[in-house]
């Protein structure tokens, strides 16, 4: 299968967030940041380095939500720090016993749970905002990493060192465009928006773990893990859910999809929810299956997929099709339609689509677990496990991440959500 390689096409813009510190060294006299997101560096006079490779020293790099004890050792293997829950500890042919609790360690330097920055001999030589991830000498002074940033500590003063403005989050579960703006939904950061120069959070959301998000009638309409929410701009609302509601909102306030066509659908762990901006539909007792979690509107017909149950269409009367009706795998995990045909991503079985008579399998896909699915003028995108492919002409390369939770076709644009960050590619130059 041909590769589309990155220069076929043009890479818009790629947001990874970078403020979580996982570890840090002072190398050849540079300092080497391991990040959420991937490297960062500084040269001696702490001026950033563009595009930093990997630094001679080997770094085992420990994740941020390290358990305790975490161990440093240096000196041939001579001395050892422990930094524990309830207390740090110098190890030299004896214990010595610091009654404080140490998040991270370095060389006769700790870091603790409430940002301070102690010598070996107890001594505090600065403050830094937040829990301590990671701590090393430099010359003159600390570096510091912490789940908000990079620091250095020098004669008592703290200077932050500049990873940019942020987005909210790296793993993103949905995009849209709302009012000319980025909007972004992320797994476990809740949303932001993008203004064109600025990442900016939207505030008031039930939940910061969203699944799903798109434009329906002047609004942005989120999936969260407690509840559908509406927001116009300026406010958020949360709807009820629950037959106790008055037939207000979803049936339960788990929300894993939204789409948007004629109506507004909206998949909660009961089913499908419609609402035309007066009335509500819900359809839990036309439905067979009991995990849905993907939906794709267009115009009046809309599609679903559930984990056990295949899919399920809608165009006023609904049909309902799983491996005994021609699909291979019950557990779909992403949909698309375009009016005339469907596609359904599997979990296990690859991409297919349906004529309105029967289910082909989509060629030219080099992974079978599907995550997303995004269709337009004749051109089919598959975000798998494994990577983003064009149906028929290959894998694209150069993506954050290759697990591609979210494809989104925006105009020109292609947006793409994955675990490790969002891009932003141009399509005019991808398919000739």
């Amino acid at each position: 299968m041909e590769t589309v390689e990155l220069a076929d096409y043009q890479v818009e813009e790629v947001f990874v967030r970078q403020q979580k510190v996982a570890d840090l060294r002072w190398d050849k006299g540079q300092l080497w940041v391991l990040t959420e997101g991937g490297w960062l560096a500084w040269d001696a006079a702490l001026n950033p380095i563009d595009r930093p490779g990997v630094p001679d020293e080997e770094i085992a790099p420990l994740p941020v939500e390290a358990p305790f004890p975490v161990v440093s050792q240096w000196t041939d293997g001579l001395e050892i720090q422990v930094a524990g829950l309830n207390q740090a500890a110098i190890w030299n042919g004896e214990w010595e016993v610091w009654p404080f609790a140490a998040s991270a360690v370095g060389e006769g330097v700790w870091g603790t749970l409430d940002g301070r920055i102690l010598s070996s001999e107890g001594e505090l030589l600065g403050r830094v905002p937040g829990r301590v991830t990671a701590v090393e000498r430099i010359p003159g002074g600390v570096a510091a990493g912490t789940e908000k940033g990079v620091y250095v500590v020098r004669d008592g003063s703290l200077q932050e060192l500049s990873v940019g403005n942020a987005i909210c989050g790296n793993f993103v579960t949905g995009a849209t465009r709302f009012k000319g703006e980025l909007v972004v939904a992320t797994f476990d950061a809740g949303a932001c928006r993008f203004d064109g120069d600025r990442w900016h959070r939207i505030e008031g959301l039930p939940s910061e773990m969203l699944n799903d998000v798109t434009v329906w009638k002047g609004a942005v309409w989120f999936a969260t893990a407690e509840g559908l929410s509406r927001w116009d701009g300026q406010k958020v609302r949360t709807y009820p859910t629950g037959a106790g509601a008055g037939g207000v909102g979803t049936q339960h306030h788990a929300v894993g999809a939204v789409a948007s066509g004629d109506k507004l659908w909206v998949v909660d762990s009961a089913g499908p929810n419609s609402f035309d901006g007066k009335k509500w539909g819900h359809y839990r007792y036309e439905m067979h299956g009991t995990a849905w979690q993907a939906a794709a509107a267009c115009g009046s017909e809309a599609w679903f997929g559930a984990e056990d149950a295949g899919v399920s269409g809608y165009d006023g009367r609904w049909t309902s099709m799983d491996a005994r009706k021609g699909l291979p795998d019950d557990w779909v995990m992403a949909v698309d339609c375009d009016g005339e045909r469907a596609w359904a991503g599997t979990y296990q079985d690859g991409t297919w689509e349906w004529d309105g008579r029967r289910w082909s399998e989509v060629k030219g896909i080099g992974d079978d677990w599907v995550l997303s699915l995004a269709h337009r003028k004749g051109e089919l995108w598959v975000g798998t496990m494994d990577g983003l492919y064009l149906a028929g002409k290959g894998r694209v390369r150069g993506l954050p991440d290759e697990r591609v939770h979210q494809l989104t076709v925006d105009g020109d644009l292609l947006l793409v959500g994955t675990e490790r960050g969002f891009a932003v590619v141009s399509r005019r130059k991808l398919v000739k």
